[in-house]
């Protein structure tokens, strides 16, 4: 029986895909960002999903990544935000995978021709070819095909002058490049910048049903994954007993404390120790101490008929409660992609609705 899982619901995956190319309009393409194990969904569940839908390209940061993907059989062009080093420009040849460039001159010769973005740092001081005057692609580099540009707001869900002006440097910079596309729009930019959605737009939390705002944007999305583990032990506790590492819950009354075998080692975050809720047979309960490695501790006093093996649910929804990705990020002051990429490997991935 296992032990922890997620469930990864394809029609919402393929549902959020279709509304932010709806959003978008005909004239710009869809890039699906799957970087980070498809923000903790699990990579190859998620592209085959999208393998044939209207995603022009997946995106993902490493050379290991691509390699991945195709090694499952993914065949969509895939871009590699993250610059590679020595033998990896050749490896990304091999495998017919689209690479990030800086500057090409630091590119060493190859042997196959390479699709690359040329990547712009026009504010995020991160990664990019330096703006403030026009950029010229080297006519003595046949092995590099310049396929297209981008660059990557830095303020885009709170500050939408500053990334306006990162815009402008960007069509500045690339103004002389011989360019296929162009593209800059992130989840934040994709809802609410349209001048820079351009050729493409490159969607990763909301391709996955998780709004990158706390106000209501005006795309359906459908959140895509659900966490869930099973009940493996059930106690009760006396009043005055504590309960876990540093008896940070000490019980007020007699209290049934049901364990859930999901910990911190699966992506479970100890900052929602006292904070955070699960919920067991449609009802919502509070986490009572704290969440140890491999195994979370509820206060299950209020659950009528709780027993061992019962599902909890730690993402998602049961029956009329929901608990969201957002709700867990405000709870502990965290960013809500951190939520879903820290999710580990243990709880195994599964695709349904597929």
């Amino acid at each position: 029986m296992t032990r922890a899982w997620a469930e990864i619901d394809a029609n919402a995956l393929r549902h959020n895909l279709e509304r932010i190319a709806e959003h978008v309009g005909s004239n710009c393409g869809v890039m699906a960002v799957v970087k980070a194990n498809a923000y903790g969904h699990g990579v190859e569940l998620v592209a085959k999903a999208l393998e044939g839908s209207r995603a022009r390209m997946f995106g993902v940061a490493t050379l290991e990544e691509g390699a991945l993907l195709r090694r499952r059989g993914i065949r969509k062009p895939i871009l590699l935000f993250a610059p590679l080093q020595g033998e990896e420009w050749e490896a990304a040849a091999e495998l017919g995978l689209m690479a990030t460039v800086e500057d090409p001159r630091t590119v060493p010769k190859l042997r196959k021709t390479l699709k690359v973005h040329l990547k712009v740092d026009t504010g995020m001081s991160r990664l990019g070819a330096p703006c403030g005057r026009p950029i010229v692609w080297p006519n003595d580099r046949p092995d590099l095909e310049l396929e297209g540009a981008y660059t990557h707001f830095a303020l885009a869900e709170i500050e939408q002058e500053f990334a306006k002006q990162q815009l402008a440097l960007f069509h500045q910079a690339t103004s002389q490049l011989p360019l296929g596309l162009r593209h800059a729009a992130n989840s934040p930019a994709t809802v609410n910048l349209p001048e820079s959605w351009l050729d493409i737009v490159r969607p990763g939390l909301m391709l996955y049903g998780i709004k990158p705002f706390s106000v209501p944007i005006p795309i359906d999305l459908r959140p895509v994954m659900t966490l869930k583990a099973r009940v493996i032990s059930i106690r009760t506790v006396q009043r005055g007993q504590g309960v876990s590492y540093g008896h940070r819950f000490k019980s007020t009354r007699e209290t049934r404390i049901a364990t859930v075998g999901i910990g911190y080692a699966d992506g479970i975050p100890r900052r929602l120790s006292d904070m955070g809720s699960v919920l067991i047979r449609g009802r919502r309960t509070p986490i009572a101490g704290t969440i140890c490695m491999d195994m979370t501790m509820i206060d299950a006093t209020e659950i009528e008929g709780a027993q061992i093996g019962d599902i909890a649910t730690l993402i998602g929804r049961d029956g009329e409660e929901q608990i969201t990705v957002e709700e867990i990020a405000e709870t502990i002051g965290s960013s809500r992609h951190e939520i879903v990429t820290c999710i580990g490997p243990r709880p195994q991935r599964i695709l349904v609705n597929g």
